[in-house]
């Protein structure tokens, strides 16, 4: 495809978008996205549109198509393969892409062909945008360094280009080891993910990826058969085996994330197994939270003498401003209680701050 026809093609893809995607339509409550090293994706397009309606997968992120160029095209069923790979000029290599089937890619709002290693696209769902950066590491090798750190600065800047707020993936080969030694990346790398593995340096990159990002690696937080585990076989060894392939989420969004797995078949001519992820996307039920601004007494002010001081003849003047004669307990109750709290704002002042739900605090701040 052409430069101009591509660009065409794409500007179409968008305004269906406009048109069609956003009209109140939503998505499945539940989605499952995927990524695979495919090894080459000629000629192997219909068995993975086969198996994506089998597993029912919305997208599915490629690595290794060794696709020339970059455009998209529509497969049989309508489903649509977005790609980015080497210059048509060079020999065929690396090469990342997206199959999304049909209804989903009704949604894409913008794709961006970054380089034959990285690609990102991004959908329209449930009155959000999220995005998909796919990916393809260079393997990790002594003379790769360059390479890998060139990468890494690449994914960095297309995860800053992202707007602050909004939902992304990223997913691919990342050609890391993350190891077994979860001591100081707990909050990112799960207790189910390759322990007979030492961590490589692209191990270390991509844990220093998700603790820069607040980002977690799905596929290691869910307790599967060992099956589910390993996404790389050697192909003349299947005892040779390890945990490469990742998709990484927002830690934010942990809870929208309900199982992560590898899975067998999905295309029989390749070392790698897919991964998938299932996704919780349908928030019409979850209960709606009213922002509200609370104010708060800085009590810790207190600490100091000196305020102690103040605090401590103000109260003993405004006890002295009461009235005489109070009717009930009651009333005598929210006078000591206001007659408290308005010292208090007045010696150690107040902050304000934002919350989505209310919550139980001292009663010297309600």
């Amino acid at each position: 495809m052409n430069p101009t026809a591509h660009r065409k093609m794409n500007r179409s893809l968008e305004q269906a978008n406009v048109n069609k995607g956003n009209k109140g339509k939503q998505l499945k409550k539940n989605i499952i996205i995927g990524c695979l090293n495919i090894c080459g994706i000629k000629q192997k397009e219909e068995d993975l549109i086969d198996q994506m309606k089998k597993r029912n997968i919305s997208i599915l992120g490629l690595a290794d198509t060794r696709t020339k160029g970059q455009g998209c095209k529509r497969l049989h069923q309508d489903y649509t393969y977005l790609y980015s790979g080497v210059n048509i000029t060079e020999k065929a290599k690396h090469g990342v892409g997206f199959i999304i089937e049909k209804q989903t890619a009704k949604l894409i709002l913008s794709t961006d062909y970054i380089s034959e290693r990285i690609m990102k696209t991004t959908i329209r769902e449930n009155g959000e945008n999220t995005t998909y950066i796919q990916i393809y590491s260079p393997c990790n090798a002594p003379n790769n360094d360059e390479e890998c750190e060139e990468f890494y600065e690449s994914i960095n800047e297309t995860i800053n280009k992202i707007p602050k707020g909004e939902n992304y993936f990223i997913m691919g080969d990342f050609n890391a080891r993350t190891g077994y030694d979860r001591n100081g990346v707990e909050d990112y790398l799960g207790c189910f993910g390759d322990s007979e593995s030492q961590r490589n340096e692209n191990g270390c990159r991509l844990l220093e990826l998700c603790n820069q990002h607040d980002l977690f690696i799905t596929n290691t937080y869910f307790q599967h058969r060992k099956s589910h585990l390993y996404t790389w076989y050697k192909w003349n060894d299947v005892e040779c085996k390890s945990q490469i392939d990742y998709i990484l989420a927002k830690r934010i969004k942990k809870r929208t994330v309900t199982d992560a797995r590898a899975i067998p078949n999905l295309s029989t001519d390749t070392d790698h197994k897919a991964v998938i992820v299932k996704i919780r996307t349908n928030r019409t039920n979850q209960r709606k939270y009213q922002r509200v601004e609370k104010e708060t007494i800085k009590i810790n002010q207190l600490n100091d003498s000196k305020t102690q001081e103040i605090y401590q003849i103000k109260i003993e003047e405004n006890y002295n401003k009461l009235p005489q004669e109070i009717q009930s307990v009651e009333e005598e109750w929210t006078t000591f209680k206001n007659t408290i709290l308005d010292t208090a704002r007045e010696t150690c002042g107040t902050t304000k701050s934002g919350g989505t739900r209310p919550k139980i605090t001292p009663w010297w701040n309600t």
